[in-house]
């Protein structure tokens, strides 16, 4: 008997809906799943990603399929410059700049609005944790950390009419700075979790569906 894998690539939108930057990350990164699960005997996690053997893990991914194409909605997000390396002609008259075809692309900035039982939030804080901690409770090697930490991601635009105008894919992503979020009783505000993230590439693509809801 074989199995088939099919993506949810369809994002449902209620018509009300007032956000028109959609941030769908592929899957939540291990940390969290782990976190969520370190109180389960079934596991016995000792605080190390190494007391889970490589089909526990994947228990773990198949019993959250609800995490995967996980969609963040933005209050706003700076677009990454994306700039060509030069190199230096000497000539006689002038200098002249050649392109050497090599590309650099800046970091990615997002405002991700926040959800009342602060999930978001918690779940970017324990990737941060997985990268790096003083209690050492990630002893991965680089390739393990990359592959159960960096993942890609869509960014969709839309149009007022919810009509989705362009899609690009983030590669190889991973949060880089989790920005200072201001909180008081004064103002009925909105919670925005601004996150800047490091990828290696970004991509046009045509993933998602967009389909709008009464």
């Amino acid at each position: 008997m074989s199995c088939y894998v099919v993506r949810n690539n369809e994002i449902f939108l209620n018509e009300a809906h007032s956000n028109n930057f959609i941030f769908v990350l592929e899957r939540i990164p291990s940390s969290f799943l782990l976190s969520k699960f370190s109180n389960n005997k079934s596991f016995n996690l000792d605080g190390t990603i190494q007391s889970i053997t490589k089909s526990g893990m994947e228990y773990i991914r198949e019993a959250n399929q609800d995490t995967q194409n996980f969609a963040l909605f933005l209050q706003s997000v700076t677009l990454p410059d994306i700039n060509l390396q030069t190199a230096v002609i000497e000539t006689k008259f002038t200098d002249l700049k050649a392109v050497t075809g090599k590309i650099e692309f800046g970091t990615l900035t997002t405002n991700i609005l926040g959800d009342e039982n602060w999930f978001i939030y918690r779940m970017i804080l324990y990737w941060f944790y997985c990268a790096y901690n003083p209690e050492e409770f990630n002893k991965l090697s680089l390739y393990k950390f990359y592959e159960n930490f960096y993942i890609s991601a869509k960014l969709l635009l839309l149009n007022n009419h919810k009509e989705k105008v362009l899609e690009l894919e983030f590669r190889d992503l991973h949060p880089q700075n989790l920005g200072q979020v201001d909180l008081n009783y004064r103002e009925a505000n909105k919670i925005v979790i601004p996150v800047t993230w490091v990828y290696s590439t970004i991509t046009p693509s045509d993933d998602y569906k967009i389909i709008k809801m009464m």
